[in-house]
């Protein structure tokens, strides 16, 4: 996916998203947001709704964490290590070596028809359609 131009946002929508972007939207709650960017809670809705504003939120929160990543996936791989199946599993598909597999099958029954009878079937069935266009 394309990164977000951050240069179509005024100051307020910047600052908007860099609130937002924080976990627990930094202990504030919508109207204080709003009210630390100057703007109404309304205003703060409808940005919220648009797709690039969503987007830029979604990048500046991974900005966010980038600097503890590398304590998580430590953190992570002592779990696998001690054998956690849902941590070994999780790092397997992290790193692409699991993927999840559905397979489908799909049984046809034809009621045993041989290539005659269906012949004769679609012989009736030109038939029918002249005699209707017959009427």
């Amino acid at each position: 996916m394309k990164k977000v131009d951050m240069t179509q946002f005024n100051e307020k929508q910047i600052q908007a998203i860099g609130l937002l972007s924080m976990p627990n939207k930094g202990g504030l709650q919508f109207d204080e947001i709003a009210e630390q960017c100057g703007i109404s809670v309304r205003q703060l809705h409808r940005w919220r709704k648009q797709p690039e504003f969503k987007q830029a939120i979604v990048e500046q929160s991974l900005e966010n964490v980038k600097e503890v990543l590398p304590n998580v996936l430590k953190a992570h791989q002592k779990q696998a290590e001690r054998g956690n199946i849902k941590a070994i599993e999780l790092f397997y598909k992290l790193f692409g070596l699991l993927v999840e597999k559905q397979e489908i099958e799909q049984t046809v029954h034809n009621k045993d028809k041989d290539n005659d009878q269906l012949a004769k079937d679609l012989a009736d069935l030109k038939s029918l359609i002249d005699e209707a266009k017959a009427e």
